[in-house]
């Protein structure tokens, strides 16, 4: 039973490193240039278009921050599940519990 769950724990802590690297790349290098459509158009609609193209990308960085954040969490909450499974804890942080004598 152990070993089933030493298992599932290491391939928890696998799908959250994965899932952390393509956080912390974004969805930033897919997105369309959109500065291209503002040329020709009047001022304040390039103004105006220029200024939603920004909150847009703002916005879109902070949800791609927030998973980040998130993944990490995961991943380092599936490292000590997995330690605690293997029973490395404590020596994994360098922890040492001496006697009371």
């Amino acid at each position: 039973m152990i070993n089933i769950l030493n298992v599932n724990v290491l391939e928890a802590e696998k799908t959250d490193h994965r899932s952390l690297s393509s956080a912390s790349i974004g969805n930033f290098q897919h997105a369309p240039n959109d500065l291209s459509s503002c040329r020709g158009a009047g001022k304040s609609r390039t103004s105006s278009r220029l200024k939603s193209l920004v909150l847009t990308r703002q916005n879109g960085l902070s949800q791609a921050r927030g998973l980040e954040a998130q993944t990490l969490t995961d991943y380092n909450k599936a490292i000590a599940a997995l330690q605690m499974a293997i029973s490395t804890t404590l020596s994994d942080n360098s922890i040492e519990i001496q006697s009371g004598k």
